[in-house]
């Protein structure tokens, strides 16, 4: 969302290509998007969203219309899409691999933070840079009275 924001701000049209498995939560962004440019009498157009497989992210990572890729994800894919945007000289962003491990320590309030970590976990199908890919503890935290 950053991203769009500063893109947007800085004059720009954005186009956001998302994950495969994120189109529903992507389309409820783009109307939220949408409704605050109309509101500060923006053109709701300037916002995009493609949703897609590899071809669809590969078709605008080699594209001559494109000035600017920002991604996040993981290396391998960040690789083929700086590959593909060398073709023409396009200034890549690459955020990769950033995920890191939700610890809880023995003093944790379980009850509170059961939720923080499924939201962690799920949120935006893990399809964001905080996702949580491994839950750590001691052995104690789990035993419950």
């Amino acid at each position: 969302m950053n991203h769009i924001i500063s893109g947007v701000f800085a004059g720009n049209g954005c186009v956001n290509k998302v994950s495969e498995f994120t189109s529903w939560s992507a389309s409820l962004y783009l109307r939220i998007v949408r409704a605050a440019l109309v509101q500060v009498g923006g053109d709701p157009e300037l916002v995009q969203v493609i949703t897609g497989t590899a071809p669809a992210g590969a078709a605008l990572a080699s594209s001559p219309y494109v000035d600017k890729i920002i991604f996040t994800g993981s290396d391998a894919i960040g690789k083929i899409i700086m590959k593909q945007a060398s073709d023409h000289l396009t200034p890549c962003v690459l955020e990769l691999g950033g995920k890191d491990p939700f610890i809880v320590f023995a003093d944790t309030d379980l009850d509170r933070v059961a939720a923080v970590c499924a939201r962690g976990c799920f949120q935006n199908a893990g399809q964001n840079c905080m996702c949580v890919p491994a839950l750590k503890s001691r052995r104690c935290v789990c035993a419950r009275d």
